[in-house]
């Protein structure tokens, strides 16, 4: 990996890119996403949004 050259990585943005992850997908608002009114892929929308939020940060220029 490398570093911005103003010693700042990208550090800050993952750990809030997991943060967001870890609320939507492992607290109470899973229930949310599995509720029995739901549509079956709400689920996989969820986690399909996490992994374009990740790719958009990964290819951000610094």
């Amino acid at each position: 990996m490398r570093k911005n050259e103003d010693g700042q990585g990208r550090g800050d943005q993952a750990l809030v890119l997991f943060l967001l992850a870890a609320g939507a997908l492992l607290s109470p608002a899973l229930q949310l996403w599995v509720a029995p009114g739901m549509p079956w892929w709400t689920l996989y929308a969820v986690w399909g949004a996490i992994i374009a939020l990740a790719a958009l940060a990964q290819r951000q220029d610094p």
